[in-house]
């Protein structure tokens, strides 16, 4: 007596299908997230070295004035971009409050100095 084994083929083709569709479809979207969020990262990147750029030519700015005695109040401008201080001196510090206007970006800035050897103690952006 032979035992016949009845195969359903009818579902096997069409389920293999549809599994590798949803395989492409998951790796396509990941890969879409993942260069989204690599844009995002880039972006803020940009920010940061702007910032720590203008940061640093600021300090140096800050210097020369406090060495010819001209740091209380000011602003100056360059290509597109204003900058705005006012300094105060307290005990042995200098705290200068600064604002920022780029063409993309706007921010305030605190830096305290040492009144004596010109070196900064703290810089918090706001």
């Amino acid at each position: 007596m032979k035992i016949k084994t009845i195969l359903n083929h009818k579902g096997s083709t069409l389920q293999v299908v549809l599994i590798l569709f949803l395989v492409l479809l998951s790796n396509l979207l990941t890969y879409a997230n993942y260069m989204a969020t690599s844009y995002k990262i880039y972006h803020y990147e940009q920010l940061i070295n702007t910032e720590r750029d203008v940061e640093v030519l600021l300090r140096n700015h800050y210097r020369k004035l406090e060495d010819d005695g001209h740091l209380h109040l000011g602003s100056f401008s360059k290509d597109h971009s204003k900058v705005s201080y006012v300094a105060v001196e307290a005990d042995d510090h200098i705290v200068i409050t600064t604002k920022v206007t780029l063409p993309d970006l706007t921010y305030h800035m605190v830096m305290e100095m040492e009144a004596d050897d010109l070196s900064i103690k703290a810089c918090t952006y706001l």
